[in-house]
C-alpha cells in the first residue's frame, strides 16, 4: 500500500512550501548548534549531523539538487564512523585521543584520494545525465564534483580528528554557499556562509589543543 511507503510521506512534505520553509530554518539552526560541538570535539555533534542530513535530503529533493542527494548518501556511513570513533575516544586517556597532523605521505595520499573521488563523481554525473536524471547544466559538473569531494574529505578528516579538517571545510563551505544561493535556498545557504567565517576559529581552537597535547607528551617522555 502507498501509505506504508516512506517515500510517499517524503514526497508529501517536499510538495508543501510551508513545511519546506520550516525544515530549511531547522536545518540552519541545527547547523549553528553543531559548530561549538565540533569545535570542542563533543561526540553529540555526530547524531546532529545525521539529523541535519536527513532534513537536507528532503530540502535537496524539493529543489532537485540530485548531486547533493547523492553526496549525502555517501556521507552517512562516514557520519556513523565518526560517531563510533569519537565515542570510543571518550573512554581513552587524553593523550590517546589527540588531534594529529597529516604528514607529507598522508597529504600525498589525501591528494590522490581527492582526485580519485572527483573523477568518480564527475563520471557518475555524466552517467546520471545520460540516464535522464534532471541535473544542472554540464558546465557545473566540475564544481558539483568538487563540492562532493571536499564534503567527503572534510567528513573523513574530522572523524579522524585531523588538524587540517577545518581548512578543508572552509573550501567546502564556500563552494556550498555559492551552489545553494544560486539554487534558491532561502536560509540554508546562510548557514554555509557562517560556517566559512567560523572555520578559521575552529582551526585556531584545534591548533591550540594540538600544541597543548604535544607539550604534554613531551613532558611525559
Amino acid at each position: 500500500m502507498v501509505f506504508l511507503n516512506p517515500g510517499y510521506y517524503i514526497y508529501i512534505v517536499a510538495m508543501n512550501p510551508l513545511i519546506i520553509n520550516r525544515l530549511d530554518q531547522l536545518s540552519t539552526l541545527l547547523g549553528l548548534v553543531t559548530i561549538p560541538l565540533n569545535t570542542y570535539q563533543k561526540v553529540a555533534v555526530w547524531p546532529l549531523y545525521l539529523l541535519a542530513n536527513a532534513i537536507n535530503l528532503v530540502l535537496y529533493l524539493e529543489k532537485g539538487l540530485y548531486t547533493r542527494i547523492f553526496a549525502l548518501l555517501l556521507i552517512v556511513p562516514l557520519n556513523i564512523y565518526g560517531w563510533v570513533r569519537w565515542a570510543k575516544d571518550q573512554n581513552l586517556e587524553r593523550k590517546k585521543k589527540a588531534i594529529t597532523r597529516l604528514n607529507l605521505k598522508e597529504w600525498g595520499l589525501l591528494f590522490c584520494l581527492g582526485m580519485l573521488c572527483w573523477g568518480c563523481v564527475f563520471f557518475l554525473l555524466k552517467k546520471f545525465r545520460g540516464w535522464g536524471v534532471p541535473l544542472p547544466g554540464q558546465e557545473r559538473d566540475g564544481i558539483d564534483a568538487w563540492v562532493m569531494t571536499f564534503l567527503f574529505l572534510g567528513t573523513l578528516l574530522t572523524a579522524q580528528k585531523r588538524l587540517s579538517s577545518p581548512l578543508i571545510w572552509l573550501i567546502y563551505n564556500l563552494f556550498s554557499f555559492y551552489q545553494l544561493k544560486i539554487s534558491g535556498m532561502q536560509w540554508i545557504h546562510f548557514k554555509y556562509l557562517f560556517y566559512s567565517l567560523i572555520s578559521p576559529y575552529t582551526y585556531y581552537i584545534w591548533l591550540g589543543t594540538y600544541r597543548a597535547q604535544k607539550k604534554e607528551n613531551q613532558r611525559n617522555h
